[in-house]
């Protein structure tokens, strides 16, 4: 599950974050749950470091990492399922993909070694 906080956290105050899910087996892609209280689970005498309001990052979009072993089992699926695996990924009914990673170099995925700096 993904938490996303409603609003800045204070120790002391009692907050709420959203609960958004993506579950396989569930229907569940990125579905909308009921908030959750954020509470002190314990007492923390260390150093806390207070995060205030602004933007920091924006979120581009969601997506996921593909190898090249990946890549080598779709090339090998029929056109048909190629498809489906392409909506399942990217559809609207699917889970919303908007951006892939690639590396640049074999991976431990990778059916042999290399790099494109060779």
């Amino acid at each position: 599950p993904l938490l996303v906080a409603s609003a800045p956290l204070a120790p002391s105050a009692a907050e709420w974050a959203q609960l958004v899910q993506s579950a396989g087996g569930s229907g569940d892609r990125l579905s909308r749950k009921e908030d959750v209280p954020l509470v002190q689970d314990f007492a923390f005498a260390g150093p806390v470091i207070d995060i205030f309001g602004g933007l920091d990052q924006e979120i581009l979009g969601f997506g996921g990492a593909f190898t090249e072993a990946a890549s080598l089992m779709f090339a090998g699926m029929p056109e048909a399922l190629q498809e489906q695996v392409l909506e399942m990924y990217w559809g609207s009914d699917g889970l919303g993909f908007t951006l892939g990673r690639l590396p640049i170099n074999s991976c431990d995925f990778s059916p042999r070694s290399y790099s494109f700096d060779d």
